[in-house]
């Protein structure tokens, strides 16, 4: 999200020759806005009245730093802060200016993991179920709910499992990165790189093998780490991927393009057929077979005046 925001914003935009994004992104759905510096001033000059008693500077900062953070930790849900359009950082929307063109015009490298949110549908004491699927459909897009469910099929449990995971990962980190890629490549000028991380963990001692590549999953990849990872068996496949995928990462922070000598040729993304590399056991470039769910979300989440890139 911060590499989005850095892109976006005047004061950070020039300092960029290049950029990786790896957890979503500002570009956010209806669900998390992105608010102006007046609604925020009314909003948490209330939540400091309420916790600490004071919405004086002076007053807040004298108070211990335990005692600052002991009220917020103890709240669920907790006070979110979030990027605000303040007219310094943000002068307007992000969305509003990526549209324009407005951010770094630099390469881009981004993605997510196949399963950034499965674990929430398959692990402790969940009670999924494909009814309870359809009713979450009808709750989030009351008018087109079923044009939902085409799109993420409840046809078996099987399926009803994974389009919820699928879902569930999309509404937390995938819209968001799609629409900023979708948003770059309509209105930036340097090549846009896009990866879908997919092979499934190998279990360790926080992660079953059954939430597939959960979020966070890539890191240790990326950095040659997967030692780190406490009780963990790492598999062949898991150290030829992390090869890759150091091998990517260098060759983009060094030239602007993932593409190396013995690596899977990465596209660039655009319209021609929206290509990804899937980096998994066998990484390959892939046209995105998802794509009607992102620009179905689209029309539904954002309003009229943002862009997106035709399909």
């Amino acid at each position: 999200m911060s590499v989005s925001a850095q892109m976006a914003s005047p004061l950070s935009k020039d300092l960029i020759q290049k950029a990786i994004g790896e957890s979503g992104s500002v570009m956010t759905t209806g669900t998390f806005p992105i608010e102006s510096r007046e609604q925020r001033e009314k909003t948490d000059s209330a939540f400091a009245l309420t916790t600490y008693g004071t919405t004086k500077l002076a007053d807040l900062r004298r108070i211990p730093t335990e005692d600052i953070i002991r009220p917020i930790m103890a709240t669920r849900p907790g006070p979110s802060f979030r990027p605000v359009v303040d007219g310094y950082f943000f002068p307007k929307p992000p969305a509003e200016i990526y549209a324009a063109g407005e951010q770094a015009h630099i390469p881009l490298l981004a993605g997510w993991n196949a399963d950034e949110a499965r674990g929430g549908v398959v692990g402790g004491n969940n009670r999924f179920s494909a009814e309870g699927f359809a009713a979450q459909a009808n709750r989030d897009f009351p008018t087109q709910a079923a044009e939902f469910l085409k799109l993420y099929s409840t046809a078996t449990p099987e399926e009803a499992v994974a389009s919820a995971s699928d879902y569930a990962g999309d509404r937390f980190i995938a819209y968001s990165t799609w629409k900023w890629l979708e948003a770059h490549t309509a209105t930036g000028t340097k090549p846009v790189y896009r990866y879908k991380f997919a092979l499934p963990n190998p279990g360790d001692r926080y992660h079953t093998p059954a939430v597939g590549a959960f979020h966070s999953d890539d890191i240790e990849y990326v950095f040659g780490t997967l030692d780190s990872r406490l009780e963990v068996v790492v598999r062949p496949e898991d150290r030829k991927l992390s090869e890759q995928m150091q091998e990517y990462w260098t060759n983009f922070a060094r030239t602007g393009d993932p593409n190396g000598a013995g690596l899977p040729k990465w596209p660039v993304y655009g319209p021609s057929q929206w290509q990804m590399m899937v980096l998994d056991k066998n990484s390959a470039a892939k046209a995105d077979s998802h794509r009607d769910r992102y620009l179905f979300l689209d029309s539904a989440w954002q309003k009229p005046a943002t862009a997106s890139v035709k399909p």
